[in-house]
């Protein structure tokens, strides 16, 4: 066991902390001279101490000298003023004002204030909506060598909902945002080449793996499904070895998608000798993600005790979670949980059944259109009705379902 020399430890701890302690003494001394400066009309002191206080999360104090500093045309000053207000760090979501800083960073040629000026516009939510607008700020952007702007203009320009659509300029605007390794770009360019023959869709396989590469999510995993579903099956098959290195790589980046669908590998692919364990620790981190499909997994796994601990409460916890992120599979077993598990009068509760199973059937999930037309058929919680239970499974079979189909064949049949 190596042990350590304790005088040159010491010596070397005292060094460390005395630089630390005057790094911390410097710079708290240049923002106080930033303040002297800034009120004796210095701008770029202002900026300084604006920032300053940004970094500390003094946003009161920072709007006050960024303020100050953006009057006296600091671009960054505009740009920073009006992040707080988009981001919320005032207490408030204040839109009209961020658009009006953003604005003038944009003006004073700040790259990052026209590409987000650019996101409000094309965002309906922000109140701001109007896709010329947009187009030109995203333009601005990626003419200053913004790539992201490039990519976001390439994208507006692919849209066929735009009427001023370019597929050809768009291609080149992905192109050149993919080139200063911007992912969004390269991803841009891999649904265009995609669109094409043989050939191009292996160039846009490429595109996502080096777009991947560069932690997109989307890329890891769309390049995963590539490799686990071949667009041409007739001459591909699935590589699902390849596919779970890309759905890995995208999990560990938090990508909620990738998480699910390894957890699928894991739990169904003889490959992974299905691992049902390991399938639930993959679901689990895709439902903390907000992921509703991986939610309702996890509660399936937990309702058949398969790789965990078999809990009934925990897969009605989990199913809640799935409806609450408008899963219609996760409304549909929740509503199975209540209709067919008793509660606290030891009885099913058979008005949250219909509930739950009515919300998955609007959201044209056929099998608890199917279920519901059986509540309705046998009159469980509602008055029995032929009728109603024949529209359901009727509608249950035009959604696709077997169940539904038989269901209504049946009640022809009486």
């Amino acid at each position: 066991m190596q042990v350590l020399r304790s005088k040159h430890f010491f010596y070397y701890l005292a060094v460390v902390s005395f630089f630390s302690c005057f790094c911390a003494y410097s710079e708290d001394g240049e923002f106080k001279s930033a303040i002297e400066d800034c009120y004796k009309g210095n701008t770029s002191e202002c900026e300084f101490a604006g920032t300053y206080l940004y970094k500390n999360k003094d946003y009161k104090k920072a709007e006050k000298y960024l303020t100050i500093a953006c009057d006296g045309k600091s671009s960054k000053a505009c740009h920073l003023l009006a992040e707080m207000y988009f981001d919320d760090s005032l207490g408030k979501d204040l839109y009209d004002s961020a658009v009006v800083f953003f604005d003038k960073g944009c003006n004073l040629n700040y790259a990052g204030s026209c590409n987000n000026l650019g996101k409000i516009y094309e965002t309906k939510k922000y109140g701001h909506f109007d896709l010329s607008k947009a187009q030109n700020s995203y333009e601005k952007a990626c003419y200053m060598g913004y790539s992201v702007g490039c990519s976001n203009l390439g994208r507006v320009l692919n849209d066929p909902k735009n009427p001023k659509r370019n597929q050809r300029k768009a291609k080149e605007l992905f192109e050149k945002s993919c080139k200063a390794d911007n992912p969004e770009g390269c991803v841009g360019l891999a649904k265009v080449y995609l669109q094409g023959d043989e050939d191009d869709i292996k160039i846009g396989l490429k595109l996502y793996e080096k777009a991947c590469a560069l932690n997109s999510k989307e890329a890891c995993w769309e390049a995963g499904n590539l490799y686990a579903v071949p667009k041409n099956k007739s001459r591909n098959k699935p590589d699902l070895i390849t596919a779970l290195q890309f759905y890995q790589y995208g999990c560990n980046i938090d990508s909620a998608d990738c998480c699910y669908n390894l957890g699928v590998l894991y739990e169904y692919s003889p490959e992974f000798r299905k691992d049902a364990n390991r399938a639930a620790e993959l679901y689990e981190k895709s439902c903390s993600l907000k992921d509703g499909f991986g939610c309702n997994a996890l509660g399936t796994l937990y309702l058949e005790g398969k790789g965990v601990v078999q809990s009934q409460t925990k897969a009605f916890s989990y199913f809640e979670k799935s409806c609450n992120l408008k899963v219609s599979d996760g409304c549909m077993n929740l509503g199975l949980q209540y209709k067919n598990t008793p509660r606290q009068n030891k009885k099913p509760d058979y008005a949250s059944a219909l509930k739950y199973l009515g919300m998955a059937c609007n959201m044209n999930n056929g099998l608890a259109c199917g279920y519901l037309g059986l509540m309705h058929e046998k009159g469980e919680g509602v008055e029995r009705s032929y009728r109603r239970g024949k529209e359901f499974y009727e509608k249950s079979c035009s959604l696709k379902s077997s169940f539904g189909c038989d269901m209504a064949q049946k009640l022809d049949d009486i």
